[in-house]
């Protein structure tokens, strides 16, 4: 009987060791392919990988104490399944492998939004469980057994351990050394007349664990659903007794042009966060697919420009003042009302606007499509054939062909498995090109949405130089 249980431990032991030395082989391939996989049905929710990961953990363990109760003993009680759960550790070394896999390796969200206040216990969850394992497979053993009679797979899984750990910790130290790439080296100085309020450092773990208490400041006023068109409304966030006039800041949602809303939750923290430092912040709802075409959303957008700046004084706006921020589906839309504010892309779609109306002095693009591919068509106000001049007329990077376009801030990570890191890098080039003034910034191994919890490593870095970016221009 004892030696059936201990070639069971040793084939557990073989396969968390499996498991492990795969993961860390494949560290840079694994967390696109799983994300890819599942994002397509956990993003459009602002649901995390990592609980996820905590659920097959949690999953697993229960799994298992259940097995072994079922072949041993047809009973479990709670004493017996307690007793299970910290003697046989193999289970539970599993369990902290895919929760730890997905709490650190998959980028750089570390939690669900509605988990964010509670990142730093599951920090402190993580290494325990990870110090849990090397403990019990180094000191316990080599005091139970002599070295000659310990297994390798015992010598070789701390190492894999302390290995997957190192790697995990690769993108909180590369924080630091994040600089942007930019087409003029003055805008990353923060312009200290502006009358944004900066941010001290590009990262702080003070604001990763106790999050940015600006962004929930009591003086921030916020009029909800304010019709700006025929089909769409918008939420207004200023402070109401500031001394100046803020700049404008319209902030357009993602969601792929066929969902999400300026109520989701990253959202409504990321208005709050800019209207805390210096913005009047008017996050918008457009109309989505399949009800409008790209066309129609972008003269939402329009409206919503005009709608800003002719109601500025309202909220204490400076309506001669007015950046676009938008997030993926958003991001698109944004650029392509900046770059498009002298044109009229269709006959049957007229601005009714001038430029003067529509122009902006920036663009924040975070990880948005510049360049549409035809099966983009249908959004495009086009059959399945794909009409190309449609397709380029909604295609951010068509427009970059002279140097009068506004300036922009490009920021993407560089494993986004929804949009590929390349949209954010040929922009920035073709920018470049035509002496565009412009910011790029990729964060290493982040994916989509990075910023949707503004106080992760990202979500603080790309914050820091978006307001230096923001600053240069609101004198």
């Amino acid at each position: 009987m004892e030696e059936t249980k201990n070639k069971s431990k040793k084939r557990l032991v073989l396969y968390i060791s499996l498991i492990s030395v795969l993961s860390l082989l494949s560290f840079l391939i694994l967390p696109i392919i799983i994300r890819v996989i599942l994002e397509y049905l956990l993003f459009p929710y602002n649901i995390d990988l990592l609980w996820v990961c905590v659920v097959i953990g949690i999953f697993f363990l229960c799994f298992d104490i259940m097995y072994h109760f079922g072949i041993h003993t047809k009973r479990i009680t709670p004493i017996k399944a307690i007793s299970y759960f910290f003697h046989h550790w193999q289970a539970f070394s599993i369990g902290a492998v895919i929760i730890c896999w997905g709490f650190f390796i998959m980028g750089f969200s570390p939690s669900a939004f509605w988990l964010r206040e509670y990142n730093f216990w599951l920090i402190v969850f993580s290494f325990l469980l990870l110090g849990f394992i090397v403990i019990r497979l180094t000191f316990l053993q080599f005091l139970e057994r002599t070295l000659s009679n310990i297994s390798r797979v015992y010598l070789l899984f701390p190492f894999v351990i302390i290995a997957l750990l190192f790697v995990a910790s690769i993108p909180y130290l590369q924080i630091y050394a994040v600089v942007p790439s930019t087409s003029s080296s003055q805008i990353l100085e923060f312009n200290s007349s502006s009358t944004l309020m900066p941010l001290d450092v590009s990262y702080s773990w003070d604001v990763f664990l106790n999050d940015y208490s600006l962004s929930y400041d009591d003086s921030i006023q916020i009029q909800k659903n304010v019709p700006y068109n025929d089909y769409s409304t918008l939420d207004v966030y200023y402070i109401s007794h500031a001394t100046q006039k803020n700049p404008l800041l319209i902030v357009i949602h993602g969601g792929g042009w066929f969902s999400g809303s300026k109520n989701d939750n990253p959202i409504q923290f990321v208005s709050r966060f800019f209207a805390a430092h210096g913005f009047t912040v008017f996050a918008i709802n457009y109309r989505l697919f399949p009800s409008a075409n790209m066309f129609e959303m972008l003269t939402d957008v329009r409206d919503a420009v005009v709608y800003a700046k002719s109601n500025a004084f309202q909220y204490n706006g400076n309506s001669n003042v007015t950046f676009l921020f938008g997030r993926s589906a958003g991001a698109h839309l944004g650029l392509l009302a900046a770059y498009s504010s002298n044109r009229t892309l269709l006959p049957e779609y007229p601005s009714i606007y001038t430029v003067p109306d529509l122009e902006v002095q920036g663009v924040a693009s975070m990880y948005g499509i510049t360049e549409l591919g035809t099966d983009s068509s249908r959004m495009a106000g086009t059959d399945e054939s794909g009409d190309s001049f449609s397709i380029q007329s909604v295609s951010p990077l068509n427009y970059v062909n002279n140097s009068n376009l506004p300036p922009t801030f490009l920021a993407a990570g560089s494993f986004d498995s929804l949009v590929p890191v390349k949209n954010s890098r040929v922009l920035h080039e073709a920018l470049n090109k035509y002496n565009v003034t412009n910011i790029y910034l990729e964060i290493p191994w982040a994916n989509h949405a990075f910023d949707n919890i503004l106080q992760t490593p990202a979500g603080q870095v790309t914050m820091y130089y978006l307001l230096h970016f923001f600053s240069h221009y609101t004198n």
